[in-house]
C-alpha cells in the first residue's frame, strides 16, 4: 500500500491544493481511509481535506484519489458547501443533544421533587389537641 502524488495544482484563490494521488492496493479504500492517508502525507488535520472521488481501474491494483487540501479549517468551511446528508446529520445530532439535555433537566427536577417530598414526610406532624372547655 503506497501512496504517490501524481499531480498537484495550487489554487491560491481558494487557499487549497488540488491533488491527484495513485494508491497501489488490492482494495479500494473508503473516503475516511483515503483522507487519513492524505493527512499523513501532508501532515495536516483530517478536517482540512475533502475527497473529490476515488476511482479504481478494473484488473489493475491502482486506485486514483482526487482530493482538495485546504490551508486552514476556516477556508475549508468558507468554500466547501455541505451536502443535504451532512446538514440532516447535523440537525439530527442537535435535536438529540436537546432531547438529552431536556431529559437530564427533567431527571434533576424529579430528584429535587422526590427529595422535597421525602423531607416533607419526615417532618413531625403536629397533632391538634382539642381541649374541652366546660
Amino acid at each position: 500500500m503506497s501512496l504517490k502524488l501524481i499531480n498537484e495544482n495550487i489554487n491560491a484563490l481558494f487557499d487549497r491544493k488540488e491533488s491527484v494521488f495513485a494508491l497501489e492496493d488490492s482494495k479500494i479504500p473508503s473516503k475516511d481511509e483515503a483522507r487519513q492517508m492524505i493527512a499523513d502525507h501532508y501532515k495536516i488535520n483530517l478536517e482540512n481535506i475533502r475527497i473529490i472521488d476515488i476511482v479504481g481501474t478494473f484488473g489493475a491494483h491502482i486506485v486514483k484519489i482526487r482530493a482538495d487540501v485546504y490551508g486552514s479549517l476556516e477556508s475549508f468551511n468558507k468554500y466547501v458547501k455541505k451536502t443535504k446528508k451532512e446538514l440532516a446529520a447535523e440537525k439530527k445530532a442537535a435535536e438529540e443533544k436537546l432531547k438529552a439535555e431536556a431529559e437530564a433537566k427533567k431527571k434533576v427536577e424529579e430528584a429535587a421533587a422526590e427529595e422535597a417530598a421525602k423531607i416533607e414526610s419526615e417532618k413531625p406532624v403536629e397533632e391538634v389537641k382539642e381541649e374541652a372547655s366546660e
